[in-house]
């Protein structure tokens, strides 16, 4: 975002931004301390999976099938990058990339404070911008959260970017992002001891204040996602001036295209009407937006998305990798930072794929799994020693594969 509005920079840069370090860290790998686990399987499958479905179905856009050539390669990211490392670039260039990310948004909503489409266009083109912003904030909460050593001026100065940054997004009306960011940092801060679970919950509590306030600030705009809301789940009656879409096909209804609540809804309806007919393999990548009500759209939910256009074991095996990338995490999660950092980015990256998700564009989302994929791989020595110290009770009595 800030490479395309600061610098003008195209989406080859993007590209490159994406693949050269998977590249430089597969080119770089220790291959012969690397040992598969069931993690590395269930990525390889769902790979193949995409690629049976595309070879029978087709292709409707080059460019989304390279994007999620690419997506898919982040998993060999996560797998290869050390999980401590990947932290401590968050609370650095993560927290660098926020700040600016926050000035920018401030800045085009001070010019566009009353404007009534709600979302400030950053850099006069992205109003998507601002979730995007607060996607990178939810991880950089998340890994000063986790850290549990992190020192206390450090934690203080993100802290107080964080709260900040959430204010300037709540305005921007950003609001599930935000929700997800609540609940993971939440999740994170119960899951330390002592000190830092205090900590944790009193920048949780922080905010919420600050959430609560940026929205506040601009009631205006607030009150008009409350209406929909309302709309939505058949309070009230649509407003007589609302855009709506009209039916695009039998047994389609009329959609108010300004509320994305609404929209969502028709898209869930839409999914669960298209699932059964999907089949193993899928009905081809983009085939959910034009079987949908609401044309043109994808299904906003990366998991119904992956089940839709790739088929019913891609839905699966997509389904089984956060369950695994889950249960790997977990056991450790309370003692060890490397391991709480990714359940809860996990718990994090979920969330936002079921209301936001679109599989091609999920790079965070198997950059995670990979990550879990990373600390399965070594779970098992790591228990044996904190087991050595007495602060782990449980034996792995197997081998993790």
């Amino acid at each position: 975002m800030l490479a395309h509005g600061l610098l003008g920079l195209g989406t080859k840069f993007t590209g490159l931004a994406l693949v050269v370090p998977v590249g430089l860290l597969i080119a770089m790998a220790p291959w012969r301390e690397i040992r598969p686990n069931l993690c590395d399987g269930l990525a390889a499958a769902l790979a193949v999976c995409i690629a049976v479905s595309c070879l029978l179905n087709g292709f409707s856009d080059l460019k989304e099938l390279v994007l999620l050539s690419v997506t898919l390669t982040q998993y060999a990211a996560g797998r290869l990058a050390p999980v401590r490392d990947a932290r401590r670039g968050v609370l650095t260039v993560g927290a660098i990339v926020v700040a600016i990310g926050a000035l920018a948004t401030t800045v085009a909503l001070t010019e566009q404070w009353s404007d009534h489409h709600g979302k400030p266009y950053v850099f006069g083109e992205f109003d998507a911008a601002p979730a995007q912003f607060a996607m990178l904030l939810g991880v950089v909460v998340i890994a000063a959260v986790t850290s549990d050593r992190l020192p206390r001026m450090a934690f203080a100065g993100i802290s107080l970017l964080a709260v900040l940054a959430a204010a300037v997004f709540a305005a921007s009306m950003v609001r599930f992002s935000l929700l997800a960011l609540e609940l993971a940092a939440l999740a994170a801060a119960l899951l330390c001891e002592g000190a830092a679970r205090r900590r944790g919950l009193v920048l949780v509590a922080l905010l919420a204040v600050a959430i609560g306030a940026g929205a506040a600030a601009r009631w205006s705009a607030a009150s008009v996602y409350g209406r929909h809301l309302l709309t939505a789940t058949g309070v009230t009656a649509v407003a007589p001036d609302a855009r709506m879409l009209a039916p695009v096909a039998v047994g389609c209804p009329a959609v108010d295209f300004d509320n994305s609540i609404a929209i969502r809804k028709q898209l869930l309806a839409d999914a669960l009407r298209i699932l059964p007919d999907a089949g193993p393999f899928g009905m081809g990548a983009g085939s959910f937006a034009m079987r949908s009500c609401v044309p043109g759209l994808g299904a906003h939910n990366s998991f119904v998305e992956v089940a839709i256009e790739f088929g019913w074991l891609a839905g699966v095996v997509l389904i089984a990798s956060v369950a695994a990338a889950w249960r790997s995490v977990t056991p450790l999660a309370r003692v060890l930072a490397d391991y709480r950092f990714v359940a809860c980015m996990t718990l994090f990256v979920v969330l936002l794929s079921l209301a936001h998700g679109r599989i091609s564009h999920d790079f965070v989302l198997l950059l995670t799994l990979g990550l879990a994929g990373h600390l399965r791989a070594t779970r098992s020595a790591v228990a044996q020693t904190w087991m050595l110290r007495g602060l782990v009770t449980w034996p792995l009595r197997r081998p993790v594969g």
